[in-house]
């Protein structure tokens, strides 16, 4: 099996907010830790950022998101603008899961139509959909170790070759730990 890789979902937790709705809604420190993120997204940057055009920005509507992923796009130098995704919004309900995988097979859709060699996708979200997702991909993941804001997970994304198959390959890594071997069906939206 021959395997390609199409590009990078890196998923970024909002910085520490103030929790006032006024933008960036980011404190201090929450910028101190979106340099320390920023520094670790570009290592994971395939090509160099001129004109941007294999970057993509996007987070959630809401303030705190939204500041966070504009001050790690001035950081990185993007030069684009960053892109609402609705689907990206917390929430506590069973829909949350449906979502986030609806709006991953969006993404590797995207990757897999993509003309150009490559592509980096950096979405800015929330803690819940963050913490469920490492909840079920990392099983020895302990319950007690929250995610911390500015955390990151990155998304390896490859294309296996294989014809009118709905499934690509991934490798996630999540605090210096990378998992193997995952696969996700774009079609029927499940990782297995």
């Amino acid at each position: 099996m021959v395997r390609t890789l199409q590009g990078r979902v890196i998923f970024v937790l909002h910085a520490q907010t103030d929790c006032n709705g006024v933008y960036p809604d980011i404190t201090k420190e929450g910028i101190e830790t979106l340099k320390s993120s920023a520094h670790m997204i570009r290592g994971f940057l395939s090509c160099d950022l001129n004109g941007n055009s294999n970057v993509i920005i996007e987070a959630s509507p809401m303030t705190m998101t939204m500041g966070s992923a504009a001050i790690i796009a001035s950081m990185i130098g993007y030069e684009g603008k960053v892109r609402e995704e609705p689907s990206m919004q917390e929430s506590i309900t069973k829909a949350r899961k449906k979502r986030f995988f609806k709006y991953l097979s969006k993404i590797v859709r995207c990757l897999l139509a993509e003309q150009q060699p490559f592509l980096n996708f950096i979405c800015v979200t929330h803690y819940e959909t963050l913490y469920h997702l490492v909840e079920d991909l990392f099983k020895d993941y302990a319950e007690d170790k929250r995610l911390s804001y500015g955390e990151i997970i990155v998304f390896s994304i490859f294309d296996i070759g294989i014809e009118n198959v709905n499934v690509v390959e991934m490798e996630v890594t999540f605090r210096e730990k990378t998992i193997n071997g995952k696969f996700f069906d774009y079609k029927e939206q499940e990782i297995y």
